[in-house]
């Protein structure tokens, strides 16, 4: 009869070893799941790019919370970029200039519509005296204002 090999770490019976298997989740493997996130990888394209299952990720973010924000953060890594390139841009591009005030400094310099509509609210016998009061006054001073300031 044989006997049950050791563990090679604790060298303890393999039946009472309580070292389990090592994980998959080196340094190795975060640095390049960390650089999957800033290429904005999803979860499924980062585990293939690295060669670990998405169970070993999601497993490894139940119990490490901090690795969860930091891949949240990670993947506005473009975004950043795009800003960077955008704002480098508009020092040399007037046509840039005008693009980031209109979308990026709505209030001061966006673009305004002012719809007027114009119309009746009719009224029947069964409307009360208060009601019907207000509809006259909505229907002399009936203008809508969309987006924009009300011209005055």
């Amino acid at each position: 009869m044989t006997r049950k090999p050791n563990c090679r770490k604790c060298l303890k019976p393999k039946s009472l070893c309580k070292c389990g298997r090592p994980t998959v989740m080196t340094k190795d493997v975060l640095s390049k799941l960390e650089d999957a996130f800033m290429f904005c990888y999803t979860d499924a394209e980062a585990c293939l790019y690295v060669g670990i299952s998405p169970d070993t990720l999601y497993e490894y973010q139940k119990k490490n919370p901090k690795f969860a924000e930091r891949k949240t953060i990670l993947r506005l890594n473009p975004n950043l970029h795009a800003k960077k390139e955008l704002v480098e841009g508009i020092k040399g591009s007037i046509d840039q200039a005008r693009w980031w005030a209109k979308n990026k400094m709505r209030d001061e310099f966006g673009e305004k519509a002012i719809v007027e509509l114009q119309g009746q609210v009719e009224t029947t016998d069964k409307t009360s005296e208060g009601i019907s009061d207000a509809v006259k006054a909505f229907n002399e001073h009936m203008r809508i204002v969309l987006i924009g300031k009300k011209p005055e």
